[in-house]
């Protein structure tokens, strides 16, 4: 019987290349994951269903089940009790359990939120046009809400006076209805649930006017994802898994806004995606897209900031012995290399303001003067060995790298001169040409 032949070299690359992808696509055992939002879904929620639905979780081995919530305290406590393995949450109500029930110490393993949302707000008319205008007013919010138990220390650093105001507590879902007939002459909440829970309430936005307590003074993180301690040490690497599909959604939902609303539509009828959109817009400006995370990093959180966020919700709560800072926070299961949230296209271009800052222009890298950014600074940095270029008004925007490759090409490199004019003939012209194959 005759043998039969070998088959050439590049018959035996690509059947190894063929023969090699089902095992590419073997999918790993996925670890089921219980996962808890903070209310009904809105917009920034999608970074979570745009994860789900573009198989981010299923990549990293995770069977993920999402639930909407009915309050960060509520969140808090149902990780807490071990009914969800990771909640997304304010941090307002993290002290307090942290207190009360140290065996199930809840550690915040992604601050979402750069900046909290809570904020004071009104309706023009009311006579208030700054949040030092509230003092002798009558504010309404929920019992025990965390940007009521905030207020103390918003009105400190502030300036706002105290000792005159009058607070009418009410159910959350009555706190805007309330400002809207006049019952209360603001609010304090998240700014961007009053603000559109108004709009949806037939108010003009120009009618609207609110005052975040990190834009006025109190420079705190806000919501962001928390896990039990215990269930950490356990589940460490699913944690991380998490994490970085949660922040890879982040980043879709930054560069597609429609189809993360779109995601959500999906999930709950009723949702509006419009006002939504909008809402995501407020809360990616005033909460997520921030100083510091431009700088930074998504994610990024300084130990200082931590620290006073403690000490504010201790005070606010009346806890004497607070729980460390260290305890509650960790960079532990972030991504080990992130970058700032401007890379690409996630955040768009930024525009300098006057006197915004200056960005270095290095010598000596390429004869013409040019070369890349080194840093922004704020106006009258001392510098050193580079050249100052003055970005005022000006656009600054991240460099932009063509990274695409043609994976034929490294399939079939060093066999070019076993092909004849046969194997070219079906290519396009321009790959034929170029690619010289010998005669």
């Amino acid at each position: 019987m005759t043998a039969s032949p070998k088959p050439s070299l590049p018959r035996r690359l690509i059947l190894g290349a063929a023969l090699a992808l089902p095992a590419l696509r073997t999918a790993r055992a996925q670890a089921p994951l219980r996962f808890a939002l903070d209310w009904a879904l809105q917009g920034n929620h999608a970074m979570f269903s745009l994860a789900e639905d573009r198989g981010l979780f299923r990549r990293e081995g995770l069977a993920v089940r999402m639930d909407r919530g009915f309050g960060s305290g509520d969140t808090l406590v149902k990780v807490g009790s071990g009914a969800y393995d990771i909640g997304f949450a304010d941090f307002s109500g993290a002290v307090k359990f942290n207190a009360e029930y140290p065996q199930n110490r809840l550690v915040m393993i992604y601050p979402v939120f750069d900046r909290t949302a809570a904020a004071i707000v009104t309706l023009r008319g009311r006579g208030i046009e700054k949040p030092q205008d509230v003092a002798g007013r009558h504010l309404g919010a929920p019992e025990g809400e965390g940007s009521r138990l905030l207020f103390p220390a918003f009105a400190r650093a502030a300036g706002i006076d105290t000792g005159r105001i009058r607070w009418t507590s009410m159910a959350a879902n009555l706190r805007d209805t309330m400002l809207r007939t006049n019952q209360v002459d603001a609010v304090s909440g998240f700014l961007f649930t009053v603000h559109f829970n108004l709009v949806g309430l037939g108010i003009p936005e120009e009618q609207i006017l609110g005052w975040p307590y990190a834009e006025h003074g109190l420079d705190l993180p806000g919501s962001g994802l928390f896990a039990r301690a215990e269930w950490l040490e356990r589940n460490g690497e699913s944690a991380a898994r998490f994490v970085k599909a949660s922040m890879e959604g982040l980043k879709l939902l930054l560069n597609d806004v429609p189809a993360g609303m779109a995601s959500l539509k999906k999930r709950e009828a009723l949702f509006d995606e419009a006002l939504e959109t909008r809402r995501f817009a407020m809360t990616r400006d005033r909460s997520i897209i921030t100083p510091n995370s431009r700088a930074q990093g998504l994610g990024s959180l300084e130990m200082a900031r931590a620290e006073a966020l403690v000490r504010v919700n201790a005070e606010a709560y009346g806890i004497g012995t607070p729980p460390e800072a260290a305890s509650m926070f960790t960079d532990r299961y972030l991504p080990p290399a992130r970058s700032g949230c401007c890379d690409g296209a996630a955040a768009g271009p930024r525009r300098a303001g006057p006197g915004a800052g200056r960005a270095l222009r290095p010598l000596g890298r390429d004869p013409g003067g040019g070369g890349r950014v080194a840093a922004l600074l704020p106006p009258g940095s001392a510098v050193e060995d580079a050249e100052a270029f003055d970005a005022t008004g000006r656009l600054v925007i991240p460099g932009l790298v063509n990274g695409h490759t043609h994976g034929h090409g490294g399939l079939a490199k060093g066999v070019g001169d076993k092909w004849d004019w046969r194997c070219c003939w079906p290519m396009p012209p321009g790959w034929a040409a170029a690619a010289a194959w010998p005669s």
